[in-house]
């Protein structure tokens, strides 16, 4: 297993210039960490010697990027806007490669009011699959996941209820795009992960080790204090044979310590002989 963290507890001060991502990277050497993910807000404004210096001090640390998450709203209402998320998630894929990533994230776009069902399918994968085409031929893997809402949007995801995830899987089959799969925002929509993991392993590229507080509830918290079963979900991937990244999204609000219980919490329930509940 490759052990990651997407520290989203930490982008507010990031953002605000008050933590590195390099201080970031220090860190998660020190928790034992192979890598780390960022979100694409992290990699604004740095230009091509930013990206590569940026590359350089991460690997300094022994690390490398895992993936770089980007919000493109492929459902958006007008077609000049949702052109131009097109082509922010491009520049994305481009910085994305240009730190090094191996993985880039992608996402449906909004629940836009009064968007039909088959129309926001259409948008979505006609959008996903020319990204995925872009981002494979700068050598980098492009995953979708069953996403929620990042803090970027007003609404929900688009793919957030199950059905319209899973048929986003299936009509984008035999194509390049991987799944990255979020352990709590299934079950935050108010459905059993462990079923929907299962439909989509054979598309698996990185799992998001996340915490949501309860069943049908959309609400962050520390790993291991909310309803996530972690155990089974575990034992269902080592039981498959999966040795791919799993990225803690560590969005609890409780900075180093959170981080740390998460990295903790993760290790030993991934390293139990016996992951029987």
């Amino acid at each position: 297993m490759i052990l990651s963290c997407l520290p989203v507890s930490y982008f507010p001060a990031m953002l605000r210039g008050e933590m590195s991502v390099e201080g970031f990277a220090a860190e998660a050497r020190a928790l034992g960490l192979q890598a780390i993910d960022l979100s694409i807000l992290l990699l604004e404004g740095r230009g091509p010697r930013g990206l590569s210096a940026l590359r350089r001090a991460v690997e300094s640390e022994g690390l490398f990027v895992n993936m770089v998450t980007c919000y493109p709203d492929y459902t958006h209402p007008e077609g000049a806007e949702r052109e131009r998320q097109a082509e922010q998630a491009r520049a994305a894929i481009d910085a994305s490669a240009a730190v090094g990533a191996r993985l880039v994230r992608l996402t449906a776009g909004q629940a836009h009011a009064g968007l039909p069902r088959e129309q926001g399918i259409q948008r979505t994968v006609q959008g996903l699959l020319e990204a995925a085409a872009y981002a494979e031929v700068r050598g980098l893997r492009p995953v979708f996941e069953n996403h929620a809402r990042p803090g970027v949007w007003e609404r929900f995801d688009f793919c957030y209820p199950t059905d319209l995830f899973l048929a986003v899987v299936r009509a984008t089959e035999g194509s390049g795009l991987g799944v990255n799969f979020d352990t709590a925002n299934t079950l935050a929509y108010g459905d059993d992960p462990l079923p929907v993991l299962r439909s989509v392993r054979h598309r698996l590229a990185c799992i998001h080790a996340a915490e949501t507080r309860a069943r049908g509830r959309f609400e962050p918290v520390v790993l291991g204090t909310g309803e996530v079963p972690f155990r089974a979900i575990f034992r269902y991937l080592r039981e498959s044979g999966y040795n791919g990244p799993v990225s803690i999204e560590e969005a609890g609000g409780r900075g180093p310590e959170g981080l740390r219980i998460a990295v903790e919490l993760v290790r030993r329930l991934w390293n139990e002989e016996d992951l029987h509940e």
